[in-house]
């Protein structure tokens, strides 16, 4: 395989652990799972037409990726 048939690979890896970690920092609930991959996904345009269970979960995704990016 190429190098950047592996770098395909790879960046799909990351993109699936990712939302597997956000699902499982989410509280077990569905508003909870929403939001959270929501975040990844651009869910900050019509944040005002959310229920406030799935603004916390959005928020909850931006601080997980907040704190990721800074310790990574």
């Amino acid at each position: 395989m190429s190098e950047e048939g592996l770098n395909v690979m790879k960046y799909k890896n990351n993109i699936t652990l990712n939302y597997l970690a956000h699902l499982y920092l989410a509280q077990p609930t569905v508003d909870s799972h929403f939001g959270s991959l929501l975040g990844g996904l651009g869910g900050n345009r019509h944040v005002k037409q959310l229920p406030i269970t799935v603004k916390n979960a959005l928020d909850n995704h931006y601080l997980v990726d907040k704190f990721t990016d800074a310790t990574l």
